[in-house]
């Protein structure tokens, strides 16, 4: 509320309002609250892409090392459990991988009229 008190302008106002002037507003706030969507949801995606950069390494290091474990196993015993690490591992990735494309598919700003009127700031 401040930063919009530091940038108003002065108008001279005779006790009504046109509906020009609520239209104005109106389109006004409409164009912010498209330009604030579209930098939340370029933020959203942009922290997605490091997260999914993220859990992909580490997807693909866990993986490489079950693989090779099971390559070396000898025992059948041994191989079924590192096979079983390995769904386990990929399950969690499949989980964590959609569940961040959601998040950042989900990302929006909601707004609601919380107040509609004039305020008459005067100077003492």
């Amino acid at each position: 509320m401040t930063d919009i008190l530091q940038t108003a302008q002065g108008v001279n106002f005779e006790g009504k309002v046109s509906s020009d002037m609520w239209s104005g507003l109106e389109a006004k706030q409409a164009l912010m609250l498209r330009s604030a969507r579209a930098d939340h949801s370029a933020d959203a995606k942009m922290t997605a892409r490091y997260k999914l950069e993220s859990i992909e390494s580490n997807y693909r290091s866990r993986k490489r090392i079950l693989e090779q474990q099971i390559g070396d196993a000898f025992e059948d015993n041994i191989r079924r459990m590192r096979q079983s690490e390995m769904d386990s591992v990929t399950e969690w990735f499949e989980k964590k991988h959609n569940d961040i494309m959601q998040q950042a598919e989900r990302a929006d700003i909601y707004s609601t009229l919380i107040a509609n009127g004039i305020i008459t700031v005067e100077r003492s």
